[in-house]
This record gives structure tokens, C-alpha cells and sequence, in this order.
């Protein structure tokens, strides 16, 4: 970001005059000048005297005077009026707009005309015109008529004010209005070819008289009701709607509701897609109120297919059509009048017709009011109206094949005969007969008759009266009548479901009896199942006829608990009944338990106390309260929850353990997206695997049977790592787990050995078995046991030779250990050196833009090598990283989002290496780093110690010049339990002396810097070097460089005799 400049104005000198005079002492003289020009605003005019200074003079100082003149406009621009042509102009004129302007300095100019604060015009004024003419096409209404000069303010005048000036007049046009649509004719109830005289009456409410054009049409909007059959699966028809001689229909969609697999599709009278509407069109939308686009012609199409989900379908309230051109007549008429218009109509086809007359329907005539030129009436037009009165069925009560007579009682209720239509009978929308009748009279009635082979189930009888639409009628909704119908056949029924015993007990022989009847009015055959728990234990093929009962049983050896029994007849409903929901029966049965094993004791090492390695007897003692013999498992475990502190090195934790079984307690499991956590055995096999839907909070996880396991963390990002948390593990060991027999109100005695180790340790006795119970809770007993250590490896002495080495000389140790425990024991020794140094890394605490950088530290020969941060504190949201890797790349830690302090982080090998990276959000403080440690194993081996023994392990070293610290640690996996811990390490500091220079003092002799240096330590000191070095002040400064883009400060400082150069810097930002 740089935040550039701003000029807010500028100086300029011009020298208008410049003359030489010749003035005597304590004289004066005048010089006078002409200063001219075209611009306005404040000038300093300047005098100056003796301006290159030629003249020596005791005061210079008044050799310059300066004043300030304002100079002042001196032309201006004036309107002085505006005149119209014609003075009051009517709808459509071409008005005349001129304005006189007086122009003082005859500058060429910009004018511009507004109408109603809209710029129309604009026109460039020569300085010679004392005029402007504007032309404008009128339009009616009153209106503000603006002239305005120098719109932009180019020219400087005077007076500004005079530049502007308006004018309101009004424009008058005629308003024509439809007053009213009258129709006459005879007879009275007009039916088709019969004349009728529309009349439309017109004002002129407007103060100017028109010519005009009149138009009557057939056009409007049709009340019309059409609805689909509703909630149908697996249908499709297709239905009609016709308007005679129409040029186009809309539909109006009162609803329209489709599900997924239907669809609704609109076709034109050439059975043209016009547009669908399926789910994925109407499953986001409200679908009411809907209208569709034009369909050319006088018939639409609607077909409605559906799927497997029943769908509404559709209902259509309304369509609008657009049909014949009646007549348009041509007129005028004066302002403030009124006109009557009528022409004649041979009426068409019976039906309702929506007669609509224009005013001016091309718009040709300027009006006030456009919004009243148009008006509509309906008018009827008789004709024959078929009707369906009635439907009847013989015979009354159906049964599944029956023969059934369908009658349909068809009137026509019009003025006029009906010829040529056609009577449709339908079975559940399915055309099965049709019957063609040539003439049927007003006023009369005929009976229509057609067979159907009726099949069980619910149907729909429907019958339409003209059903392809030959004949146009009064009132098309009244041509069908349907009749819901049921057909009976088959209805069985599950009357009871009963077993025998009542309340069973476990191992019972139990009767299961059904009583079934068929409720329906024909016999059928039918599968029959009895079900226990979701499982078929009989079945079979039944015959049933009408109203006839039936018994059916099945047995049944109990078991205890709780069961379910279901008698079912007709499963996969292959049988179309009246009622499906009685074919079946549930019971829920109880079985009363007649078994009850239990343990009776658990008793370790005749609750003698106990030590680490003693072979313990556990006895525990069970018996069978039941009513007969079995076999159950018993199985014995042994289980030790241990406290873990991590010790993680890379991206793996690893666990190390005796015991058959071991399982991990998360305090925190988070696993971000594409991430995971594995758990392996030595060998790499993936045991468990932990994603981003394991993430959890405290949980014990599954059993894993290995004993090494290796917890890799992988993936994970700087903004979302991945955190595993593991407070304690628990391991178990398989002590017996044997089947065994116990007969009736038998005791038996189990024993199991166990090789004891140290701690608090859970013994738990448990009868694992699938019988049921009269008391579960009594399979299982446990038992806590505390093991006392029996050993206890010392470190009792550590010696080093020389106790004061110096730089170079060999160093001998020699450490003392002992077994101060009750049994033998193997233990791995180490003998480390370590070395601290002073080493400093802070990282920036504010930055203001991405921010990377790497810091590697390295010490040859060195096994491990340690950072010490005093403080991190990386715990902001943002995209940041702070990572330690080893010299193989490994990492080793990651305090991206961490606060702490006085934290030690080790890495294998000579290197240890430092990342961080700010990339966005909030800044972190960073961290710092005071020094660090590097460490030598001087020896690796193992001990054994038999009780109350001591031995002595070596090792030696090559003095260097510093401070060191000596350690013996005995045991330093910690795998052996011990009796007192605290004893098994032992340290101490050396110092190996050497030389040690210092600069006492750097003055001159003999005109050279002289420098006095001394050797303070206790070894001399061989091919010293010394440098002289000399500050020299020198300034300079960058300025600010900004950021956002590249921007680069090079200066280069040279001193040819200097063998180094350093800078100081008194700021850097």
C-alpha cells in the first residue's frame, strides 16, 4: 500500500516587463508596465530590483516588492426571454423553442435545452448569434421548458445567474374514453348466425378533437374449469380444451403439482410441444397461478403422464384466447363530446364469447390517458348443451368377474339439436366402449349402455358425452359424470393368535395357534406365515372360502427373553382385498428364565501381599443356580491402567508393552477433513484407522492385540492440524477362558497363574454365555490388587580423570551402579556429555505482510542437538507455522497454535532446524530462543545385576575448551518397574580450561593505533589474529520504499584498503 501524492494547486512565473534606469543617491524614480490577460482570478505582481545581484548594496533585503491583483470577469451571457411557435401547441406539433441571449464579448458558447429536467437538445452558438431556436416533438401534459448557457461553467463571467431560464407551458391533446359496450339483437337468447349489433360509446374528455379508429374483436378471458384425475400413479391421458376459430389460448394453472417421474406437457392443435412443467421445474416453486405461453391455434392439448409417487396433477380455472376480427370503422369527434360506434356481428358457435373493442388501437393518437381505450363484455351465444344426468350399474353389488351393465342417462338441456357426437365410457380413465348418436333434440333424453368384465378393487366409472369435442355447447363441464365403485372379492382376515402355554418358561414345548377367516364374497387360495423374530418358522398354502374359518398351529421350544410371534396371510398383497390392514397378528411373549450362573469369589495369592515377579495363584469359585446341566465360558483377565506422557518423535508415538491386549484413552481426538490417524504393529499393518468422523471428545478405543503399536498422525493443514491427546492406556492379559460344564446347583473351583508386575492391577472373573438368565448381574465379580517392586537399579557414584582436564587431554569415567532390589535384574546404561551455548533467535512480533523464514543450527559429531525456546506464544487464528524438523527432514514438532515457556525441543543427530511462516489473519507474537544444547553418547550398554550387587561401567571423551556436563542414566526407558526411581541418574559439570584472550586497551603510539591484548586463561594461545577496525560516520537514509509492489534501494559503500565492512543501522522498519 502506497498512498501516493495529491496536488491541490500550482505556481507559475511569466516576466511581462523588463527595463534598465539609471537613479541617483537618495533618489527615486517610476517605472510603469502593461500587464494584460484573458484568465480571471488573483495575480502576484512582482517588482524586482537589481534581480542577478550586480550591484553590492548594504540591504538587499528590500530589493523586492510584491502585491496581489484580482482580476475581475468583463464579459457575460444573458437570457433575456423564451418564445414559443405555436404559442399553445397540441399533442404531436413540432414546437418551435427560441430564446434572445446577449452575448458582451461575442464568445462562442454551448446552449442547452431541458423538458421536464431531461436535456433534449444542445447546440453549438457562434459568437456573432443573439439568438438560439430549439425544435421539439410536443407531448401532451404540462410541462417545464428550461434553457440554460454554458451549462459547464466554461466561460468566466460576471454574473452567472443570468444563464438559466425556464418556462412551463401545457400541450393539449384529446383523451378518448370507452364509455360502454351495448349489444342488441332478436331473438331474445341468440343462438348461432344470428345478427347482433355491438355498440361502444366514446368521449373525448380532452380540449382538442381527433380522428380515430375504433376496433371490435373477439378476444378475453374465458371462466373455464378442467381437472386432472389427482393422486394417480402410473396414469397418462391427455385432455382438450378447444376454443372455435381462436388464433391462440393461454392457460391459466390454478395448481399444478407434479412429482418426481411425472410430468405435465402442453401441445398446440398439431399436437406441437408448446412447454412441460415436470419435477425438477416445480419441486422449488409454489406452482399456482400460472399462466402458460401462446398456443397457436384454437385447441390446446394437456397431457398428464405420472410415475411411481402420486401427483396432484392439475386444475385449470381460466383461459384467455384471441379470435376474429369483428370490424375496425374509422371516426372523429370533437373535444368535450361523445360519439356512439356500432357495427354487426353474425354470431358464431355456441359458447360464451368475450367481445372487446379498442380505441385507437395502434396508438396513433396522442392522448392524456392511454389507460381507458380498451373495454370488454361478454355475450352468450345458445346452442345444444349435452348433459350426463345419471349412471347406474347392474348389478348393485359387484363381485370380482362379474358382468356389469352400465347405463348412462344423456339430455340435451340446449336451444339447439345435437348431431354426430360420441358417448366415451371409462374404467379408471381407460376407454373400454363408446357409442356414436346422430341427432339428439332439445329437450330430450336417450340411455347409453356398455359391458365391463369387472376385475376386485376400487374403481372409477366415468362417462363423457361428446368426448372428442364435435360439438360446441353452452356449458362443456356438465358433459361427464363418474361413480367411485367398489368390487369385492377375497378379504382375509387373522381373527386371534394364541399360544399354549400361556406364560411359558425356558425349554417349553409351546403350542402357536391362528384363527383365520375370508371376509370376502369369492374363495382364493392364499401363503400363510408364522414368524418368530424376524424369522419363518412355518408355513404354507391356504384355500379360503367365503365366511369360513380356519385353524392353523405350529411348536415352538422356548427360550428365554422376550419374543415377538407374527401370523401373517397374503405377505406380498397378491390378493386384492377390501381391507389389507387385518392380515396380521403380533404378539410379544415372554419367557420366563429358569437359569442363573454366578461367581462366587475371586481370591489373588490368598490375599497375601504380593511382589513384581511372583507367580500368583488366582482362585475363583462360580455356581449354577439353575434347574439343569449347561456349559458356559469363564474367562480370568488381568488389567493395569497405565499414566502416559508422550514421547513423540516425528509424527509417530510409539507404545511398548508385555501384555496381551492394550487400548488408548483420548482426552482429545480431532481430525480434520482428507485427514487420518493410524495405529500400526511393528511390522507397518494398519490395526486401527481414525478420519475426520472419529473426531470425538474423552473415549476409551478398541482392544488392539499387538505389542508394540506406532500412532502415525497424517495429513492435516497449518490452519487445521491434527490433535491427538492420549492421557492412559490400558492393558489387559488373558489369564483362562475355557468352556466348561456345571451341572445344576453345582459350585466349581477355577484356578489361573499369573506372573505379577508392579502397580494396581484389576483382576475380573466373568461367565460369558447366550442363555438368558434369571440374574445377569451376578456373571461378573472383580478384584483390585496392588504388586510391590522387588527391584531397584542405583547410580552410586560417578568419577571423572582428570576432575580438572584441559583443552585436548583424555577424560576417563568410571560410574558406580548397584542393585539395591530383592531380585536380578538387566538394565541398559547411557553415559551422555552435554554442552550449553548462548544462541539467540526472536522472531519480528508485528508484521503487516506474508512473512517466511528458516533457521538451521548444526553441530558436527553431535547425537542429539536441543533448542531452549523461553517463549512461544503462536495460539491466533490465521494461516500460520511454526515447525522443527531433524537433519533427515523429519518433523519433530509443531507449535503452530501453542503458548508456553522455558520449553526444551531435541532433535536426533547434528541439525535441528526452525520454520515459520505468517501467511494471514492475526498476528502471533512469534517466539524467542535464548540458547541450545548438543549431547554425545559416550556409552550404550546393558548390566546385570544379581541382588545387592555393584558393578562399573567406563567411558572417555577428548577435552575441548567450556563447560560440560557428565550423566549416568541407569534404566532410561523407564521399562523396569523399580522400587525408587529417583535414584537412577547422576550428573556433574566440568570445566575444561584453555586459553582465554581479552583486549585490555587500544590507544596510540607513535601515531598508530596500538591494541594491549591478554591470555587470561591457563593455556597459551597460538596464531592469534588481530584486526583493527575504524567507525566512520556516514548518513543515509532510504525514505519510505512502501509495499504492495516491488520497489528496490541500492546504495553501494566502498573503502578500498578494508579487508571487511560492517553497517550500523540506527532504524530499520
Amino acid at each position: 500500500k502506497t498512498y501516493g501524492f495529491k496536488v491541490d494547486k500550482y505556481e507559475y512565473l511569466e516576466s511581462f516587463k523588463e527595463t534598465e534606469i539609471a537613479i541617483g543617491g537618495y533618489n527615486e524614480t517610476k517605472v510603469n508596465a502593461f500587464f494584460k490577460t484573458k484568465e480571471v482570478g488573483e495575480f502576484n505582481i512582482s517588482v524586482v530590483v537589481d534581480e542577478e545581484n550586480l550591484i553590492n548594496e548594504s540591504n538587499e533585503s528590500n530589493n523586492i516588492l510584491t502585491k496581489t491583483l484580482r482580476v475581475q470577469p468583463s464579459l457575460d451571457l444573458s437570457i433575456v426571454n423564451i418564445t414559443l411557435n405555436p404559442e399553445n401547441p397540441i399533442a404531436g406539433d413540432i414546437l418551435k423553442i427560441n430564446t434572445t441571449i446577449i452575448n458582451t464579448d461575442y464568445v462562442d458558447f454551448i446552449a442547452e435545452l431541458y423538458v421536464d429536467g431531461t436535456q433534449i437538445a444542445k447546440s453549438s452558438v457562434n459568437g456573432s448569434e443573439n439568438s438560439v431556436l430549439f425544435k421539439w416533438n410536443a407531448t401532451p401534459s404540462l410541462h417545464n421548458i428550461t434553457i440554460v448557457l454554458d451549462p459547464e461553467n466554461i466561460i468566466s463571467e460576471y454574473n452567472e445567474s443570468n444563464n438559466i431560464l425556464s418556462k412551463d407551458i401545457t400541450v393539449y391533446a384529446p383523451d378518448l374514453t370507452l364509455e360502454k359496450i351495448t349489444f342488441n339483437y332478436s331473438p331474445l337468447n341468440p343462438s348461432r348466425s344470428d345478427l347482433i349489433n355491438i355498440s361502444a360509446m366514446v368521449i373525448n374528455n380532452g380540449k382538442v378533437g381527433t380522428n380515430f379508429t375504433i376496433g371490435f374483436y373477439e378476444r378475453g378471458i374465458i371462466n373455464y374449469t378442467l381437472e386432472s384425475y389427482h393422486n394417480k400413479t402410473n396414469y397418462n391421458y391427455t385432455y382438450t380444451i378447444t376454443h372455435p376459430n381462436a388464433n391462440w389460448i393461454k392457460l391459466h394453472f390454478a395448481k399444478l403439482e407434479v412429482r418426481l417421474g411425472s410430468i405435465v406437457k402442453i401441445y398446440d392443435k398439431n399436437h406441437t410441444l408448446v412447454e412441460y412443467y415436470d419435477y425438477t421445474k416445480t419441486k422449488a416453486q409454489n406452482f399456482s397461478d400460472i399462466w402458460t405461453k401462446k398456443i397457436l391455434g384454437d385447441t390446446a392439448y394437456i397431457e398428464l403422464a405420472t410415475g411411481d409417487y402420486e401427483s396432484y396433477g392439475f386444475k385449470v380455472d381460466k383461459y384467455e384466447y384471441s379470435g376474429e376480427k369483428i370490424s375496425e370503422v374509422s371516426s372523429a369527434i370533437n373535444s368535450s363530446s361523445h360519439s356512439n360506434i356500432t357495427v354487426s356481428w353474425n354470431a358464431t358457435y355456441p359458447s360464451w364469447h368475450n367481445i372487446t373493442v379498442m380505441l385507437d388501437p395502434r396508438n396513433e393518437v396522442q392522448e392524456s390517458a392511454e389507460n381507458n381505450n380498451n373495454l370488454s363484455k361478454p355475450i352468450f351465444i345458445q346452442g345444444a348443451d349435452l348433459i350426463v344426468s345419471n349412471i347406474t350399474l347392474n348389478p348393485y353389488n359387484i363381485k370380482d368377474n362379474d358382468t356389469v351393465l352400465i347405463t348412462a342417462y344423456i339430455s340435451n338441456i340446449g336451444l339447439k339439436e345435437a348431431n354426430n357426437f360420441g358417448i366415451g365410457f371409462y374404467v379408471d380413465e381407460v376407454l373400454i366402449n363408446s357409442t356414436e348418436i346422430k341427432t339428439l333434440t332439445p329437450n330430450n333424453s336417450l340411455l347409453a349402455i356398455a359391458k365391463w368384465s369387472a376385475i376386485t378393487g376400487y374403481h372409477s366409472i366415468k362417462v363423457i358425452v361428446d368426448y372428442v369435442h364435435n360439438i360446441y355447447e353452452e356449458t362443456e363441464t356438465n358433459n361427464v359424470l363418474s361413480k367411485e365403485v367398489w368390487v369385492s372379492g377375497a378379504d382375509f382376515a387373522v381373527l386371534s393368535l394364541n399360544i399354549n402355554p400361556e406364560y411359558p418358561y425356558d425349554q417349553d414345548r409351546v403350542i402357536i395357534n391362528a384363527t383365520l377367516i375370508n371376509n370376502g364374497t369369492i374363495p382364493s387360495y392364499a401363503r400363510f406365515y408364522f414368524i418368530l423374530d424376524n424369522l419363518t418358522i412355518a408355513n404354507s398354502t391356504l384355500y379360503l372360502e367365503p365366511y369360513t374359518l380356519i385353524n392353523r398351529s405350529t411348536e415352538w421350544n422356548a427360550t428365554a427373553g422376550v419374543h415377538n410371534i407374527t401370523v401373517l396371510i397374503d405377505p406380498r398383497n397378491e390378493v386384492v382385498e377390501e381391507n389389507e390392514s387385518n392380515n396380521f397378528l403380533f404378539k410379544e411373549v415372554y419367557v420366563n428364565a429358569t437359569m442363573d450362573f454366578a461367581i462366587l469369589s475371586i481370591v489373588v495369592n490368598q490375599d497375601k501381599i504380593a511382589k513384581d515377579g511372583d507367580l500368583l495363584k488366582i482362585n475363583t469359585s462360580l455356581i449354577n443356580y439353575g434347574n439343569r446341566n449347561e456349559s458356559v465360558n469363564i474367562s480370568i483377565t488381568q488389567h493395569q491402567i497405565i499414566n502416559y506422557t508422550p514421547s513423540i518423535y516425528g509424527n509417530v508415538q510409539t507404545i511398548s508393552h508385555n501384555s496381551d491386549a492394550i487400548r488408548l484413552h483420548f482426552t482429545k481426538l480431532k481430525i480434520p477433513s482428507l485427514a487420518r490417524v493410524n495405529i500400526t504393529d511393528e511390522n507397518g499393518t494398519v490395526l486401527v484407522s481414525y478420519n475426520y468422523s472419529s473426531s470425538k471428545g474423552v473415549v476409551w478405543g478398541p482392544w488392539i492385540f499387538a505389542r508394540k503399536i506406532n500412532i502415525f498422525t497424517i495429513g492435516g493443514t497449518i490452519a487445521n492440524p491434527v490433535v491427538v491427546d492420549i492421557d492412559k492406556y490400558e492393558l489387559l492379559n488373558q489369564l483362562y477362558n475355557t468352556t466348561i460344564s456345571i451341572n445344576a446347583n453345582e459350585t466349581k473351583n477355577i484356578s489361573a497363574i499369573w506372573n505379577a508386575t508392579t502397580g494396581n492391577h484389576t483382576i475380573i472373573c466373568e461367565i460369558k454365555s447366550n442363555i438368558v438368565e434369571t440374574n445377569s448381574e451376578n456373571n461378573f465379580l472383580n478384584k483390585t490388587i496392588y504388586v510391590f517392586p522387588s527391584k531397584d537399579i542405583a547410580v552410586l557414584s560417578l568419577n571423572i580423570d582428570p576432575e580438572k582436564p584441559k583443552n585436548g587431554e583424555k577424560v576417563n569415567i568410571t560410574a558406580t551402579l548397584k542393585n539395591l532390589g530383592f531380585r536380578a535384574l538387566e538394565s541398559k546404561i547411557a553415559i551422555w556429555k552435554a554442552r550449553k551455548e548462548n544462541y539467540s533467535i526472536e522472531t519480528p512480533h508485528f508484521l503487516n505482510k506474508k512473512y517466511s523464514r528458516t533457521w538451521t543450527l548444526e553441530k558436527k559429531g553431535a547425537d542429539y542437538i536441543g533448542l531452549h525456546f523461553s517463549k512461544i506464544k503462536t495460539e491466533t487464528s490465521g494461516d500460520h507455522c511454526l515447525r522443527i524438523y531433524d537433519k533427515n527432514n523429519t518433523l519433530i514438532a509443531d507449535y503452530s497454535y501453542f503458548t508456553g515457556e522455558n520449553k526444551w525441543i531435541y532433535a536426533k543427530g547434528s541439525l535441528i532446524k526452525v520454520e515459520y511462516k505468517y501467511n494471514w489473519g492475526e498476528v502471533p507474537w512469534g517466539f524467542s530462543v535464548d540458547k541450545y544444547e548438543y549431547k554425545n553418547l559416550l556409552n550404550s550398554s546393558f548390566i546385570n545385576l544379581g541382588i545387592n550387587e555393584a558393578k562399573t561401567i567406563n567411558a572417555n571423551f577428548s577435552a575441548i575448551t567450556g563447560l560440560h556436563t557428565i550423566e549416568v542414566i541407569a534404566d532410561p526407558l523407564q521399562e523396569i518397574e523399580e522400587i525408587n526411581e529417583s535414584n537412577n541418574k547422576l550428573n556433574k559439570t566440568i570445566t575444561v580450561s584453555g586459553p582465554d584472550l581479552t583486549v585490555l586497551d587500544v590507544k596510540p603510539k607513535d601515531n598508530k593505533p596500538t591494541a594491549i591484548i591478554k591470555n587470561i586463561g591457563i593455556a597459551s594461545a597460538n596464531n592469534v589474529t588481530i584486526s583493527f577496525g575504524r567507525e566512520v560516520n556516514y548518513s543515509l537514509n532510504s525514505g519510505w520504499l512502501g509495499y504492495g509492489f516491488n520497489k528496490e534501494f541500492t546504495r553501494a559503500i566502498s573503502k578500498g584498503d578494508a579487508i571487511g565492512l560492517r553497517v550500523h543501522f540506527t532504524e530499520i522498519k
